[in-house]
């Protein structure tokens, strides 16, 4: 399942909506909360809604619905429960209990359909919610993936967004958490989208980290992002000969390649490379 790109898209512009027929995003996802004024939130949620159901989307689709401590989060489930969207996106995740509160509402709308249980990518978005990762279960299987909200976090906790060692300090302990609980990472937005040297830097910063993709909020976005987090031909090629060389050799523990040291994780790592481009047909793994 890929987490390459997704693109937040406001769920009360019918027009942007649309557009995204054509984005070239992993995922979209329709945003109830941030993106939708107070005044507009029923409306929002009703034009999400129709849209699911009659527009011919070939993209696996999410939607942000409000906080847990909003009026507006258990009337977005109930009226969304019924479509056929891969899951919702939850913000402001904080705690475990928090976690399986909002589950717990999750299952008992779903009761009421014979549609597959819903999957839940989780933004942390506070310092508690930082300090509580490690605590985080996933829960009935449904966490597909764990992202950071940077500039929430940096508001609550009172930092400066634009300094880069506290995005890493709050990236590895998302990546952690990601990899404890088996799923995905995916990194947070860059907010300026004029700035495409400055988005590129840093999705080759998340990617370098170990995520699995980032979030968009301009169409713009999308082409740097889709490349920074697809395998580089280079890294493709580099896997290919390892694993020749892993092969010939017999499958050893550990072998020498280019003078750098080459061991069980290294090769893992490689397989998963090439995997990831057989299923997209560029790399047949039968003829290595």
């Amino acid at each position: 399942m890929k987490f390459r790109s997704l693109i937040y898209v406001p769920g009360s512009d019918p027009h942007k909506i649309r557009n995204t027929l054509i984005f070239d995003a992993d995922i979209i996802v329709f945003d109830l909360e941030d993106s939708v004024a107070i005044r507009d939130k029923e409306d929002a949620r009703i034009l999400v809604k129709h849209a699911i159901l009659s527009l011919p989307f070939n993209k696996r689709i999410y939607v942000r619905i409000n906080g847990f401590e909003t009026p507006f989060f258990e009337e977005d489930i109930q009226e969304l429960i019924d479509t056929n969207i891969e899951g919702f996106r939850i913000p402001k995740i904080s705690t475990n209990n928090q976690l399986k509160e909002i589950v717990s509402i999750i299952s008992k709308y779903e009761q009421q359909t014979n549609l597959a249980k819903k999957k839940l990518i989780l933004t942390i978005e506070d310092a508690k919610g930082i300090v509580k990762l490690d605590e985080l279960e996933n829960i009935e299987n449904r966490i597909v993936a764990l992202s950071p909200g940077f500039a929430d976090i940096c508001n609550n906790i009172g930092c400066d967004l634009s300094e880069f060692t506290i995005k890493d300090y709050i990236r590895f302990k998302i990546l952690i958490a990601a990899r404890n609980m088996n799923v995905a990472a995916i990194d947070g937005i860059y907010s300026n989208i004029d700035d495409m040297e400055g988005l590129k830097n840093d999705c080759e910063r998340a990617k370098k980290y170990g995520f699995d993709g980032k979030s968009a909020i301009h169409p713009n976005q999308l082409e740097i992002i889709n490349q920074t987090f697809n395998p580089f031909y280079k890294e493709i090629d580099e896997a290919i000969n390892i694993i020749k060389m892993y092969e010939r050799l017999g499958r050893p523990g550990a072998f020498s390649y280019q003078g750098k040291m080459i061991d069980k994780p290294f090769v893992e790592k490689c397989y998963k490379i090439i995997n990831e481009k057989e299923a997209k047909g560029s790399v047949n793994f039968e003829n290595l």
